[in-house]
């Protein structure tokens, strides 16, 4: 008795032992992602976040003290001068000089409008031009990186043609930030980001690459619509709908996390509504919703 009983033993635990082994394999290929990829795809995004930051400060109005505030305060220091001298009459020789002189040193040192508005668009520019400096150096970090993934994404089984896609990709951002070409670099980081969602379909369980080509179809809709192209903008839009099945297919998460979902969709659905609108600043409301909704389904899946 006895010894089946410890017999029984032996084989509960080794069924046990079992079933932790492969819930633990299981759980491994679901978080599998490659550590070079996610760097790939966080830069990339990083890098389109300055390129827009790049558009709103070249476009952002000059500050600087209007001219006519300017000539006000002068007229009324020249008043005020002359009704002194009304009421305590003419000045001495010596005063008068004294005041000439006085004048003559501060007036190098007071600048006109223009020349106030001159010394900021410079100091402007000079930032503008070490932040396109910054982002090449970022670009050839991506080359440096994906040089390293690329011969592993092709052991994992990933197609040839995607990887020539891939490279294409990067390339021609690399060219287009190499001339400061501001649209065509947004238009190409967004193209690299929807060609890096291939890579995260090699995953198990990962959505990533779902999540990346509803992102690329919201930015690309956008910068149609700067371009005043709302049609081209409406149909890249409604392009979500298959990726967005795709994603409700795949993603596993709570029931109570589900309402995120439908939020997303939500959002998307106001987004291709705006463009009826033919406003750009509308839509980019609108994407910058759907974006933040897009983080929120990415914090919940991983």
């Amino acid at each position: 008795m006895k010894r089946k009983t410890l017999i029984l033993c032996i084989l509960i635990l080794i069924i046990f032992t079992s079933c932790t082994k492969k819930e633990d394999t299981e759980i491994k290929e679901e978080e599998k992602v490659s550590e070079k990829l996610s760097q790939m795809e966080e830069k990339t995004k990083k890098i389109i976040e300055n390129i827009e930051k790049i558009v709103e400060e070249d476009e952002k109005p000059l500050f600087v003290e209007e001219k006519e505030n300017d000539e006000k305060e002068s007229e009324e220091d020249s008043s005020g001068q002359g009704g002194d001298s009304e009421e305590s009459g003419s000045s001495s020789a010596g005063e008068s000089g004294s005041s000439e002189q006085s004048q003559a040193l501060v007036q190098p040192e007071e600048k006109t409008y223009e020349e106030k508005k001159e010394e900021e668009k410079i100091k402007r520019d000079e930032k503008i031009e070490k932040d396109w400096m910054d982002l090449s150096k970022e670009i050839e970090k991506i080359h440096k990186d994906f040089n390293k993934y690329k011969i592993e994404a092709i052991e994992e089984g990933i197609n040839s043609d995607i990887v020539s896609q891939t490279e294409n990709h990067l390339n021609n951002l690399t060219i287009a930030i190499g001339k400061k070409e501001k649209i065509n670099s947004l238009k190409q980081a967004d193209k690299l980001i929807f060609s890096l969602g291939n890579y995260f379909d090699l995953y198990k369980g990962n959505v990533e690459g779902d999540l990346n080509r509803i992102t690329y179809t919201m930015r690309e809709a956008y910068l149609y619509a700067l371009e005043d192209n709302f049609e081209n903008a409406n149909k890249v839009a409604i392009e979500y709908e298959s990726y967005f099945s795709m994603l409700n297919q795949k993603i596993d998460i709570e029931k109570k996390d589900k309402k995120h979902l439908d939020t997303l969709q939500v959002s998307i659905k106001d987004l291709i509504n705006s463009l009826k609108y033919n406003d750009p600043d509308l839509v980019k409301i609108k994407r910058d919703i759907v974006l933040e909704n897009v983080k929120k389904i990415k914090e919940i899946a991983n």
